[in-house]
């Protein structure tokens, strides 16, 4: 009789197993992508947890504005700078910053005060080196730009 039911309704069986794994799968993909906040973990339960926590770094806004070299020229194309798009050259565009010199000789002070103004943009300076790449596009220095940083796009 079991053997008769499962000839029978083997289709409908499968086909609920198979949204049952798509289910529990989904769930599981949902839950990957959550935050946790640090505030709010009981701390006897903290030590036991095994995820990796994401922590939004806090930036204190700057005192004062960034210092910007003065820009002599036409403006550079920023975005030949891995790591820097429009939206991002917009932004220093805004800030006064269209040439590759004028990044290129900000002091750490200046870089500090840029990357307070760069809003979820901060931290992108200094991981995708953009001083350093604006020194070697700036130069014209192609051939170290492009052993050091790869292709120019």
């Amino acid at each position: 009789m079991t053997s008769e039911l499962l000839t029978t309704y083997w289709p409908i069986i499968l086909g609920g197993l198979l949204i049952l794994i798509a289910l529990v799968v989904l769930l599981a993909v949902r839950r990957h992508g959550q935050r946790v906040d640090l505030g709010q973990i009981d701390p006897v339960i903290a030590p036991t947890l095994t995820r990796a926590v994401i922590v939004e770094p806090v930036i204190a806004p700057p005192t004062a504005p960034v210092s910007v070299p003065g820009s002599s020229g036409e403006p550079d194309d920023l975005r030949r700078i891995k790591g820097l798009g429009p939206k991002v050259a917009a932004q220093l565009g805004a800030l006064g910053i269209t040439r590759f010199d004028q990044l290129a000789t900000l002091d750490a002070a200046g870089q500090a005060a840029l990357n307070a103004q760069l809003g979820v943009f901060a931290g992108r300076m200094a991981r995708d080196r953009w001083v350093e790449q604006a020194d070697l596009l700036g130069r014209n220095d192609i051939a170290a730009f492009e052993a050091k940083f790869g292709k120019i796009g």
